[in-house]
């Protein structure tokens, strides 16, 4: 995976080398605020393409050739055309693999979790600072290299690092996991850390148990969780968006 660096010139991208900086995909209908998050990632040495609408995202993430996808993108959520969602629903239909980012000013819990199912793990909400910006993609891209599964079948479990598994590396792979839907492996990496009672890494846990269990038919309620504690307890963006890296 390419890493940062201080150079955004188009033309960086295409050479082969392991210093050649990231390439992160922006959907925001808003001029201010795409040219606000596009400025925050270019001036850290990140290279941004934008587009305006959901429609331009399927076309650049979707309908592109493969081998020019993005590193990582970020999606507003509601957007004329299709929105976030219908673009992310898309790229799983396709079996495209690309860390994406929701950006909401508000998401209601249902949304949150469809998206989580669909492989969406990280969230920045709205009104966001460059400096949440920068953070959400060094983390995305810093989690994908150091943890991301060695292959994308579920058959292989192993992960492309050999640290000790604290709390903060199993929620590292774990995430990258749930991005790739390998909710079993997920749970099984989590259920084997000694997770403290309503840390980060247990309400991840709770997420992918629900969603495992309504997908095998055992919550007819999917995907709510309406009456689950951790609902209860907070608004689930505000979790998902200021989570401690």
């Amino acid at each position: 995976m390419k890493t940062p660096s201080h150079s955004s010139s188009p033309e960086s991208r295409h050479q082969e080398s392991d210093d050649s900086p990231a390439l992160i995909f922006v959907a925001e209908d808003e001029p201010t605020i795409r040219l606000g998050i596009e400025y925050s990632l270019m001036t850290v040495g990140f290279e941004v393409e934008t587009a305006e609408d959901g429609d331009a995202a399927i076309a650049r993430l979707v309908e592109s050739p493969e081998s020019d996808l993005p590193d990582a993108a970020i999606l507003d959520l509601r957007m004329p055309g299709a929105d976030g969602m219908t673009v992310v629903r898309k790229l799983t239909a396709a079996g495209r693999q690309i860390p994406i980012a929701i950006a909401s000013a508000y998401i209601d819990s249902p949304t949150a979790v469809e998206a989580i199912d669909l492989g969406v793990v990280d969230f920045l909400k709205k009104p966001v600072t460059p400096n949440e910006i920068r953070g959400a993609i060094t983390k995305i891209l810093g989690e994908e290299q150091a943890h991301a599964p060695v292959s994308d079948s579920p058959d292989v479990n192993t992960l492309e690092n050999s640290q000790p598994v604290t709390v903060n590396t199993a929620l590292a792979k774990a995430r990258c996991l749930l991005r790739r839907r390998r909710r079993e492996e997920a749970i099984s990496l989590l259920k084997e850390t000694d997770l403290e009672r309503g840390s980060d890494a247990s309400l991840w846990l709770t997420l992918a148990e629900h969603l495992q269990a309504c997908h095998e038919g055992q919550n007819e309620d999917f995907p709510a969780l309406a009456s689950s504690a951790f609902y209860n307890a907070a608004n689930l963006l505000d979790f998902l968006a200021y989570q401690e890296s």
